[in-house]
């Protein structure tokens, strides 16, 4: 007697359940790398926020703890200059959002050296250093006190440190004014989807707000 074989067929995915499982891929997968993108922008910023106040920090250092100038010429009472940082983000000034000089005060007079401050060559002693931010992010805005309120327009932004006080000597532009009370250096992602700022008193207090 002869058996009837049955046949046995692979059960298998529907054309129609592949294209549901790969179009499900490609959303989860477009979702993952959009909020990855989104992280990165926001580590970034953080790393660029916690240099930029590092880098004062680093001139409050400088300045309170007596780190002797390179300059050749001795003037009397600089031999230990106060040191600082200073923006220039007026673009159509001259200016780069994107450059942090730190200098040494080595001469005492009213203004401070604006070209200097923005070519930052490398044989001039006020010239510490010029620091650039490589990534995306950029120095947005530079808020200062301004009655009772605050002035976000400012485009240059001079912050020195002079021993033997840790305090914070702010002016506004580059000219030795009245020093104000605080400064607020508003920094930016590159997408513009995320900020953070630092904030320097005039006591000398130097941290990042989020």
């Amino acid at each position: 007697m002869k058996k009837i074989l049955k046949s046995k067929y692979n059960t298998g995915f529907t054309l129609i359940e592949l294209l549901v499982t790969i179009v499900i891929f490609v959303i989860l997968t477009g979702v993952v790398l959009f909020n990855q993108k989104g992280f990165d922008n926001t580590v970034l910023l953080n790393n660029l926020t916690y240099d930029i106040a590092l880098t004062i920090r680093q001139a409050q250092t400088f300045g309170v703890n007596t780190r002797e100038s390179a300059s050749s010429t001795s003037i009397s009472g600089y031999v230990f200059p106060p040191y600082g940082i200073f923006l220039n983000i007026d673009n159509a000034d001259g200016g780069n959002n994107k450059n942090i000089i730190l200098f040494s005060d080595t001469t005492p007079n009213s203004t401070f050296n604006d070209e200097i401050s923005l070519s930052c060559p490398a044989n001039d002693a006020e010239c510490v250093q010029k620091y650039s931010i490589k990534r995306g992010s950029y120095i947005k805005q530079i808020c200062v006190p301004s009655g009772v309120s605050e002035d976000c327009d400012v485009k240059r932004l001079t912050i020195m440190f002079k021993r033997p006080k840790p305090d914070a000597l702010i002016y506004k532009g580059n000219e030795k004014n009245t020093p104000l009370g605080q400064a607020e250096i508003i920094i930016s992602s590159a997408d513009g989807s995320a900020e953070s700022s630092v904030v320097v008193t005039n006591i000398g207090q130097i941290y990042v707000q989020k």
